[in-house]
């Protein structure tokens, strides 16, 4: 949970118009000191001073005396935080194949493969509450968290047997003893 508060911090500290200018300025090595940061930003040195102390609390900065350097391995390690709160990051991590198909815990395209296709809808359904019917609303919020296209995520899970549809468009997780079985 620290991860996520301090990759919000972040965020939030470069939420400001003149601290991401200074981070740029200095980021990019055309601002070495705080008079260097003040003539490319435009800013007035009192405001580069406490624009660069509220970076350097998130660490992006450092301050040593007139000079100012960046740390943009900082932004880096906030990303692979809030990667690892995916809530398919545990799931992936048994699956480097499948994994292959996400960025930051959301699925690029489904896969052609057949076997990759069956591993997905078994992802795809663990992000649906066992023992529930659920609403196609419902599944379409569940399954928009992974990927944009939930209708195609939610036939998946229709056609590979991990839910079942009654007429009324309500679903329910198939449990996985129960699925037919993955193919090869």
């Amino acid at each position: 949970m620290r991860d996520i508060s301090t990759a919000a911090a972040l965020l939030a500290a470069l939420g400001s118009a003149d601290r991401l200018a200074l981070l740029t300025a200095v980021g990019t090595g055309r601002a070495g000191t705080v008079t260097d940061a003040a003539a490319e930003t435009g800013l007035p040195v009192r405001r580069v001073l406490k624009e660069a102390a509220r970076l350097a609390d998130c660490g992006l900065l450092r301050l040593d005396g007139q000079r100012v350097s960046a740390d943009l391995a900082v932004l880096a390690g906030a990303a692979d935080a809030l990667d690892a709160a995916q809530p398919t990051a545990a799931l992936l991590a048994d699956d480097p194949v499948l994994a292959r198909h996400f960025r930051h815990g959301r699925l690029r395209a489904v896969p052609e493969d057949l076997a990759l296709r069956h591993r997905l809808a078994d992802l795809a359904a663990t992000l649906l509450p066992p023992d529930t019917t659920l609403t196609e609303t419902e599944v379409n919020a569940a399954l928009h968290e992974l990927y944009d296209d939930h209708a195609a995520l939610r036939r998946l899970l229709a056609d590979f047997g991990r839910v079942t549809r009654d007429g009324s468009a309500r679903y329910r997780v198939v449990p996985p003893a129960d699925r037919p079985p993955l193919p090869g």
